[in-house]
C-alpha cells in the first residue's frame, strides 16, 4: 500500500533530487531513507522538530566551511563496528576515519563569533556533542603521511623501526640491482638472453632465458611464458641478496602490522563518540539537503498541529516536482500556485474543472505536503503553512486495470475505495487519515457511477478525522457538493480568450469541464465538434451557461475585492507618505526655529552681559535709570524677534506664539483669585526666566507686572508669575534698604555640579553666576570634581567670557584643588 502511494506521489524522485544535495555518502542515505514510512515522523513533537531543523539549515546554509568538509565523506558504520570488536583495521580504513576527523575538527572548533546572530539552538546543541579530534589526529598523521592513506600505504615515518626496514630494503634491493646488472651484461655476452630486462616473480628478482639455453645459466626456475620461448631463472649470484630482501619485505609487513593494531587499539576507546559525532553531521548533512530544496523551490515550513487541529491552510503552493531542473538550480517561472484552506466544519474540497486543467497535480501537492510535513521538507509557498499530522494517506487516482489479474478500471478503482475503508476503520483511535479520490465513479455507467460517488463521498465524510479531497466531472457529485456546508468547492479557471486553462483554483464555484473546448484545443476536427455540442442536452446547456455566469460573478466579485485591496494599500501608502513629510517638515522646522532662537538668546545674552557691566560701573541714580530703561527695551526687542522667527518659520508656529503670550506656553492661565495675590512686596517665581524676585508694581503701560530680580527690573506678563506660597509680603519702607543684603544671603557662595549633565551644569551655572553677581557676592566657588575635567574646562570657559569676572584660580589647599574653580568678581572699592 506504501509503495504503491509513493509511486503514484512521485515521491521517490523528489526523494532523489534531495539526495543528490547531500554531501556525504551517509547522508545520502539517510536523505534516501526517507522513501521508507518508517523513516517519517511519529507525531506532531517529531514533524515540527524536523522543521525547525530545516529552519536552522537554511540559516546556516551560507557557511561554507560547516559543509565544504563533508564532502565526499565516506560511510565508515562497518569500519568503526570493526574497531569496537578489537579488530585491527587497515590502512585504507584508517584513511576513512582520518577524513571524519577532520570534518569533526571543523565542526567541534566552529566560532561562535561566526555565526552572529543566528538563532540555530539545535545545532549549538548537536555541535556540543562532537567530539575534539586532536588526539585522534596526530595518532593517523603520523601514520598515515602527507598522502593521508590515499595510496593504500602506511607513512615510512610511522615509526622508527620501520623507517629502518625502509631504507634496509633500499639498500638491500639496490645491490640486487647492481648485481643483476652484471649478470646481465655476462648474460647477454653468452647470448642466453631472450629479452634485456629483468623481471620479479613472487617478490624475487629474475632474468628472462631462452628456453633452450636454460642449462647454462646456474640458478632457480620460477616459470616460463605463455609462448614457451622463454623461461624466467634466479641467478644463483643474487639468491643471497633476494633471500635478505625478502627477509626485509616480510619484516615490513611485521611492523606495519603492529603499527595499526597499536592504532586501532588507541582509536578503540573512542568508538562511542566517534559514532555518536559521525551520526551528528551525517544528519546535519540530511538537514542541509532539505535546506537546500528550500531554497531552489521557494520552500516554506509547515507547521503541524496538535491531536485536536485539522486545519489545512497551504498558502500559494504548487508541487515540489514541477520545478523543472534546469542549469545550476530549479525554476518557478511560469508555475501558477495555488492555496487551500480547510477548517472545521469544512473537512472536504471538491475540484471541479476543465481537463489537463491541473485538478490531479493539486490533489497529489496535497498529499505530498502531508509527507512533508512528516519528513522536514518545506513546501513551495509564500507564507509558512499549516496541516494537522498525518498518520494515514489514502490515494484513489490513475487506471488501475490490470489485465494479468483481470481487473478492469472501475472494479480496480472499487478494490481501492474498499481498502480505503479498511485502512479508516483500522486506524488508532484519534489518528488522522488523508483521502485523495480522483474521478471517483468513472470508467461505468454515469447514473450508476454517479450514485456510487455520493455514497462514498457521504461515507468518507462521516468518518472522523478524515480530510477528503476529491475531482469530479460529475453533475450530480457537483450538486451535492454546493448543497453541503462540510464541502469547499473550487473551480479551475478557463482562459475564454486563449481556450487554455490557467491552472488557477478559484473557490466558491464550480468548474465546467469543457471536455468539447479541450478537444477542440488538442486538434479534433472543428465538424465533429460542432457535431457534438448539437447534441448537448437542454439541461446540460443550462447548467454550463448557469456555472460560467457563476464564474464571471466570482470573477468580477474577486476583482472588485483586489481592486478595493489595491486601493486601499495606496491610500495607507500615501497616508504614510504624508504622515513621514509632515514629520520631516515639522522635524525641520522646529530645527530652523531652535537654531535661530539659539543665535537670538546668544545675543540678548551678551547685551544682559554689557547691561551688568555697565550697571556695576554707574554713579548716580539717573544713570541707573537710563541704563535699565535702556536694558529693558532690549528685552522687548529680544521678545518681539523670537516671537516673529515663529511667524516667519511657518504660520502654525506664529499662531502657536501668538496663544503663548495669553495662556500656557510656560505656565497655566492665572486664576483670577491668583492675580489678586499679585500686590507689591510679595515674593514671586517667574517661570520664564526660572528666578525669583520681589513685586514692585504694574509696568509703564499698566499691562504688565514690574518685578524685582536682584537690581533689574522686569515686566512680566500675568501668566509667568508664581506667587511664592508662604513667603510674607516685603514692608515698601525697609524693602530698598534690605533688598541687596536679602539677595547677598540668599545666593549660596558655592555652587556643586558634580553628577549633573554637561548641558545641564553649564544651564545652572550660569544662572547662579548671574545671580550670584546681582546679588553682591565678590567671591563663589564653583565645585566641578576632577572626573574627566570636561564640567572644569566648561566653567572656565564660560568664565573667560563673562565681563564682570576679575579673577579664576584652583581652590588649592583646603578649598578642593582642582577639583573647585574659585572666582572673584569686579567690585568698586
Amino acid at each position: 500500500m506504501w509503495s504503491e502511494l509513493v509511486s503514484t506521489l512521485d515521491w521517490p524522485r523528489w526523494v532523489e533530487r534531495a539526495r543528490q544535495e547531500a554531501k556525504s555518502d551517509p547522508g545520502r542515505a539517510r536523505v534516501g531513507r526517507w522513501v521508507d514510512e518508517a523513516s517519517l515522523a511519529t507525531d506532531e513533537s517529531h514533524a515540527n522538530l524536523l522543521q525547525d531543523e530545516t529552519v536552522e539549515g537554511m540559516e546556516l546554509l551560507s557557511k561554507e566551511s560547516l559543509w565544504n568538509c563533508l564532502r565526499d565523506l565516506p560511510e565508515i558504520r562497518e569500519d568503526l563496528d570493526r574497531l569496537h570488536k578489537g579488530a585491527v583495521l587497515e590502512v585504507v580504513a584508517l584513511a576513512r576515519v582520518f577524513k571524519w576527523l577532520r570534518a569533526f575538527e571543523v565542526w567541534h572548533s566552529f566560532p561562535a563569533s561566526a555565526l552572529g546572530t543566528l538563532k540555530v539552538v539545535r545545532w549549538r546543541k548537536d555541535q556540543a556533542t562532537v567530539a575534539s579530534p586532536v588526539r585522534e589526529l596526530r595518532l593517523l598523521q603520523k601514520i598515515l603521511g602527507p598522502d593521508e592513506g590515499s595510496t593504500g600505504e602506511i607513512s615510512e615515518n610511522a615509526s622508527p623501526r620501520l623507517s629502518e626496514i625502509i631504507r634496509g630494503i633500499r639498500h638491500a634491493r639496490a645491490d640486487v640491482e647492481r648485481q643483476l646488472d652484471v649478470l646481465m651484461r655476462d648474460f647477454d655476452r653468452q647470448g642466453v638472453l631472450q629479452e634485456k630486462f629483468y623481471d620479479v616473480h613472487e617478490g624475487r628478482f629474475v632474468v628472462p632465458i631462452k628456453i633452450a639455453d636454460q642449462g647454462k645459466v646456474e640458478g632457480s626456475v620460477f616459470g616460463a611464458s605463455v609462448s614457451r620461448q622463454t623461461v624466467f631463472i634466479e641467478p644463483k649470484g643474487i639468491q643471497g641478496h633476494n633471500n635478505r630482501l625478502r627477509q626485509l619485505e616480510n619484516e615490513k609487513l611485521q611492523e606495519i602490522y603492529l603499527i595499526l593494531l597499536s592504532a586501532s587499539k588507541e582509536l578503540a576507546p573512542s568508538h562511542d563518540a566517534l559514532q555518536i559525532s559521525t551520526e551528528v553531521l551525517s544528519r546535519w548533512d540530511a538537514i542541509r539537503a532539505r535546506s537546500r530544496m528550500a531554497v531552489l523551490t521557494t520552500g516554506k515550513p509547515i507547521r503541524v498541529g496538535g491531536a485536536g487541529d485539522t486545519v489545512w491552510t497551504l498558502r500559494q503552493t504548487v508541487h515540489p516536482l514541477l520545478f523543472s531542473a534546469c542549469g545550476s538550480g530549479l525554476d518557478d517561472a511560469g508555475l501558477t500556485r495555488n492555496s487551500m484552506h480547510l477548517e472545521s466544519p469544512r473537512s472536504a474540497l471538491l475540484l471541479s474543472g476543465p481537463n489537463t486543467g491541473g485538478k490531479t497535480v493539486f490533489l497529489k501537492t496535497v498529499a505530498v505536503a502531508s509527507l512533508c510535513a512528516r519528513s522536514g521538507f518545506f513546501l513551495p509557498g509564500s507564507e509558512p503553512h499549516q496541516a494537522p499530522f498525518v498518520r494515514h494517506v489514502c490515494v484513489d487516482a490513475g487506471d488501475p486495470q490490470s489485465i494479468e489479474s483481470h481487473i478492469s478500471s472501475f472494479s480496480g478503482r472499487v478494490l481501492k475505495i474498499k481498502a480505503i475503508f479498511e485502512t479508516l476503520r483500522n486506524r488508532e483511535h484519534g489518528e488522522k487519515a488523508l483521502v485523495l479520490l480522483d474521478e471517483l465513479g468513472s470508467a461505468t455507467d454515469p447514473e450508476e457511477g454517479s450514485a456510487f460517488a455520493r455514497a462514498v463521498l457521504e461515507a468518507l465524510m462521516s468518518e472522523p478525522d478524515v480530510t477528503l479531497v476529491m475531482t469530479t466531472h460529475d453533475p450530480s457529485v457537483k450538486a451535492f457538493a454546493l448543497s453541503h456546508s462540510g464541502v469547499l468547492t473550487g473551480g479551475l479557471q478557463f482562459d475564454e480568450s486563449s481556450g487554455k486553462p490557467t491552472y488557477k483554483i478559484q473557490t466558491g464555484v464550480m468548474g465546467r469541464s469543457r471536455a468539447l473546448e479541450t478537444a477542440e484545443r488538442l486538434g479534433i476536427d472543428a465538424a465533429l465538434i460542432q457535431r457534438a455540442r448539437s447534441l448537448l442536452s437542454d439541461t446540460h446547456t443550462q447548467m454550463e451557461e448557469g456555472l460560467s455566469q457563476l464564474e464571471r460573478d466570482v470573477a468580477g466579485a474577486q476583482a472588485a475585492r483586489k481592486e478595493a485591496e489595491k486601493l486601499k494599500r495606496e491610500a495607507e501608502l500615501l497616508k504614510e507618505t504624508w504622515e513621514n513629510k509632515a514629520r520631516q517638515s515639522v522635524q525641520e522646522t522646529l530645527g530652523s526655529v531652535r537654531l535661530r532662537l539659539r543665535r537670538m538668546t546668544e545675543e540678548v545674552q551678551d547685551e544682559i552681559r554689557q547691561w551688568v557691566k555697565k550697571m556695576s560701573m554707574v554713579r548716580s541714580a539717573d544713570d541707573v535709570r537710563q541704563v535699565r530703561e535702556q536694558m529693558q527695551e532690549s528685552l522687548s526687542k529680544a521678545d518681539d524677534s523670537m516671537r516673529q522667527a515663529f511667524h516667519e518659520e511657518g504660520s502654525e508656529w506664529g499662531a502657536f506664539a501668538d496663544e503663548a503670550s495669553a495662556v500656557a506656553s510656560v505656565g497655566p492661565a492665572v486664576s483670577a483669585p491668583e492675580v489678586e495675590k499679585l500686590k507689591e512686596g510679595v515674593r514671586v517665581a517667574l517661570s520664564k526666566w526660572k528666578v525669583d524676585g520681589v513685586i514692585e508694581g504694574l509696568s509703564e503701560n499698566g499691562k504688565k507686572i514690574r518685578v524685582r530680580v536682584g537690581q533689574r527690573l522686569i515686566d512680566a506678563h500675568p501668566a509667568d508669575i508664581k506667587v511664592i506660597s508662604g513667603a510674607p509680603p516685603l514692608a515698601k519702607a525697609a524693602k530698598k534698604v534690605r533688598a541687596k543684603i536679602e539677595e547677598v544671603g540668599a545666593i549660596d557662595s558655592k555652587i556643586d555640579l558634580r553628577g549633573q549633565r554637561f548641558e545641564d551644569a553649564m544651564t545652572l551655572l550660569a544662572q547662579y553666576l548671574d545671580q550670584a553677581y546681582r546679588a553682591g557676592r565678590i567671591e563663589v566657588e564653583i565645585v566641578h570634581g576632577l572626573g574627566t575635567g570636561a564640567l572644569r574646562e566648561g566653567a572656565v570657559a564660560m568664565l573667560r567670557k563673562l565681563p564682570y569676572v576679575e579673577t579664576v584660580q584652583d581652590g588649592g589647599a583646603g578649598r578642593g584643588g582642582a577639583g573647585c574653580t574659585v572666582v572673584r568678581f569686579f567690585r568698586d572699592v
